[in-house]
């Protein structure tokens, strides 16, 4: 006879709750906002400091974006180390400058887009991780489901084979031993 299906635990069939992903899929999407404006801000300063090492006319205008765009970025920077004229042209307009400030702003600003950078790795395993945990509770629903609907038909098919076996239900013939394991 078939055994009463009871359900099963409810730690084998509970799904992880969504609103986990979702919050962890915003904060992986706003680290790489982030990382992406870093990356922006050191291609500028990058860019910044090499017109200024050799001396970039201000008249082009792209000359003049690049130093405007710094200028943001190089703010809670500017003024900590002081500047090193390095030459003067004869009209004084281009003058090559080593600008150590913003040397410094592009490496406090490699070490914000590494700290992202490990954020980002850091939500990406735990939205991975969530995902598996859904996927393995999915799996063992269904698998439970499957099993409590063939228990009944397996019971029918061959009765007494389901659950735990009887006193005798197995044969106990001796089966022929190995010479050498006399």
């Amino acid at each position: 006879m078939s055994q009463p299906s009871t359900p099963p635990p409810a730690s084998l069939v509970e799904e992880p709750p969504k609103e986990k992903r979702y919050l962890l899929t915003f904060g992986r999407v706003l680290a790489y906002l982030a990382y992406a404006y870093v990356i922006v801000v050191e291609i500028v300063l990058g860019l910044g400091f090499i017109l200024q090492l050799f001396g970039a006319s201000q008249e082009a205008s792209f000359v003049r974006w690049v130093y405007r765009s710094m200028e943001r970025a190089m703010e809670p920077f500017r003024g900590i180390f002081p500047s090193v004229d390095l030459t003067s042209s004869a009209n004084g307009q281009h003058n090559a400058v080593l600008d150590t400030s913003v040397l410094f702003a592009m490496l406090v600003y490699a070490i914000v887009a590494w700290a992202i950078h490990l954020a980002i790795y850091w939500l990406t395993k735990q939205v991975n991780r969530f995902d598996r945990e859904r996927a393995d509770a999915l799996n063992r629903q269904t698998y439970l489901a499957a099993q409590q609907q063939a228990a009944p038909r397996y019971a029918q098919q061959q009765p007494g084979a389901y659950g735990p076996p009887q006193q005798g239900q197995y044969p106990t013939q001796e089966y022929p031993r190995h010479p050498d394991q006399r």
